[in-house]
């Protein structure tokens, strides 16, 4: 009798360590998935599934967008205290050659290689090559295709997160050609 009810508590106590474990992970205050749009058109944030006001593209989660894997990320506040700080930073643009004066403005003595050309004109920024190239456009898509593609070319690049727009939001400071 007590060698079967061994093995029933043998069998029973690792299914229930098991849900407790579900339980803990699955509670309602130990993770919560926040929504954000890629775009950053907006701040707002979602706890389910939605579609951006502004864009209307679908948000996604939160970590996914700000931990990328295949290239890095820069926020406004990092990005602006690393120009101030480091002589070694080089801003791209990566815009069209029309975005560059649009009234999102650009960055301070950036260099303008839309991402079209990047591929067949990076040799333009090999002497950058021990430096930290930051790469901006309007949202933040391009750049991260800019980063990506830098990065996978040897280069150390960054994307602005949110490009622009959160730059712009953030009251960052930008040249606006008249």
């Amino acid at each position: 009798m007590q060698r079967i009810l061994l093995q029933i508590t043998l069998c029973i106590l690792p299914s229930i360590a098991l849900s407790q474990d579900s339980i803990q992970t699955g509670s309602a205050g130990d993770v919560r998935v926040e929504y954000i749009c890629r775009m950053y058109c907006t701040d707002d944030v979602s706890l389910t599934p939605a579609k951006c006001r502004v864009c209307g593209m679908e948000m996604e989660d939160r970590k996914v967008v700000e931990n990328p894997t295949e290239y890095r990320i820069l926020s406004p506040q990092e990005t602006l205290e690393r120009i101030k700080t480091d002589r070694n930073i080089v801003l791209l643009d990566v815009r069209s050659r029309q975005e560059y004066n649009d009234e999102l403005g650009h960055l301070k003595h950036s260099i303008l290689i839309p991402i079209d050309e990047l591929e067949k004109r990076s040799g333009e920024l090999a002497q950058y090559k021990d430096k930290t190239i930051i790469a901006y456009c309007s949202h933040g898509i391009r750049s991260a295709r800019a980063a990506k593609l830098l990065t996978k070319k040897g280069f150390s690049a960054f994307s602005l997160m949110g490009g622009l727009t959160k730059w712009n939001r953030e009251h960052k400071p930008v040249v606006r050609e008249k």
